[in-house]
């Protein structure tokens, strides 16, 4: 084997070792106010067959709204001390001025899937900057980077930042109803009646950026005969 391949295999062999493995850590902007950092462990880090686990700090900073909360995913119900960004020593969360943080560690991961881990809830729409360590079978990785938190607009019923098909079967199937399900997280007002279908009517197409697909122009002509029929304020 001439030197060249002997180089090229000492490369690819590195390239694949656990030495450049890491675990992902990424941001949803959930479009109701509040942002969601998720953790996916690299599965090339785990120490046995069995899986393993994952710890994380992070520190958020907000401009243009106040922090009302900060909460651990599900996956991640152990609270760890942790002194990140600026403030001292804290335990699980602390929020002090314009700053969020979180000191959590996880169940045991048994695949590389991403799940929720920190939860960023603003009093209103507004931007941030973050820094983060991630820590897997006692190596840690640094991570920082920016973004923004929005509202959802109204129709925008599962608050995906679209208006679309999904907040009409949202509005379909909860017509009338004084309760809604767990997905529907933005503008409800017991009952669900026209105030909504206004305001689905209203945003129709926001955030898609393609026609409205059929049959739903249809359907919506229709339901906008039945909002006129009777048109609800909202106070």
């Amino acid at each position: 084997m001439s030197f060249m391949n002997y180089a090229f295999v000492a490369t690819l062999c590195a390239m694949t070792s656990p030495v450049f493995a890491m675990p992902a850590l990424t941001f949803v902007n959930n479009g109701n106010s509040t942002g969601t950092f998720r953790l996916a462990p690299d599965v090339a880090l785990f120490p046995s067959a069995a899986g393993g686990s994952l710890a994380f700090e992070i520190s958020v900073t907000v401009t243009g709204a106040t922090i009302q909360a900060g909460t651990n995913g599900a996956l991640f119900p152990t609270a760890n001390p942790g002194d990140i960004g600026v403030g001292g020593l804290f335990n699980g969360v602390a929020i002090a001025g314009n700053v969020v943080r979180g000191a959590y560690g996880s169940n045991l991961f048994t695949t590389g899937t991403a799940v929720d881990a920190f939860t960023v809830d603003l009093s209103a729409g507004g931007t941030f900057t973050y820094l983060a360590e991630v820590a897997q079978n006692g190596t840690k990785f640094d991570f920082n980077g920016s973004g923004a938190i929005t509202n959802a607009v109204a129709g925008d019923f599962n608050a995906d930042g679209k208006v679309d098909n999904g907040d009409l079967n949202l509005l379909l199937g909860s017509w009338g109803a004084a309760t809604v399900p767990p997905t529907w997280v933005n503008g409800f007002v017991s009952p669900v009646d026209n105030g909504e279908l206004n305001d689905l009517l209203g945003n129709w197409g926001f955030g898609v950026g393609v026609a409205v697909p059929e049959p739903a122009s249809a359907l919506l002509v229709t339901l906008a005969g039945v909002a006129a029929c009777g048109l609800r304020r909202r106070v």
